[in-house]
């Protein structure tokens, strides 16, 4: 008997453990979805808490432009400026995020879907690559990039 509660001691300890990282992959996970969203629904100021005060950008696959350092309202900025009669979908899926201690980084598959009246439909689809780390104990995105596959 003793040895099974021992087992079950182990099995609960490790449970809350695997729980807690699943949690912290949650979190993460959700931190770049409701960034997204953000977009979606032209909820600029919300987009912007989202990430550090400056942020790394690579956009080079997308559209030429070589990463650089930026400060976020002048990403978001340039979103909304760009976006704001554009209709977007940004649909991500297949996340793989690693946490180290106060920083994590997470990989996923971007379609993301553009349309705008009087210009063609545009989809584009590819890899994000985020880099996040607490700061007063939520998730800030602090590198950003896209790794385009293709677009049509």
């Amino acid at each position: 008997m003793k040895l099974l509660s021992c087992f079950l001691v182990i099995g609960f300890l490790a449970s809350g453990c695997a729980s807690t990282k699943l949690s912290q992959r949650t979190d993460v996970q959700d931190t770049v979805i409701a960034m997204v969203n953000a977009i979606d629904t032209k909820k600029w100021s919300d987009a912007t808490q989202f990430f550090d005060e400056k942020v790394f950008v690579d956009y080079e696959s997308l559209n030429g432009q070589k990463g650089s350092m930026v400060p976020a309202k002048n990403l978001v900025g340039g979103w909304e400026k760009v976006l704001t009669k554009v209709r977007t979908q940004h649909m991500l899926t297949n996340f793989v995020v690693d946490i180290n201690g106060e920083t994590a980084e997470t990989f996923s598959h971007v379609y993301a879907s553009h349309l705008a009246k009087g210009y063609p439909y545009w989809d584009v689809y590819g890899r994000y690559h985020h880099k996040l780390k607490k700061n007063f104990n939520r998730d800030n995105i602090d590198i950003r990039d896209i790794r385009v596959i293709n677009s049509k």
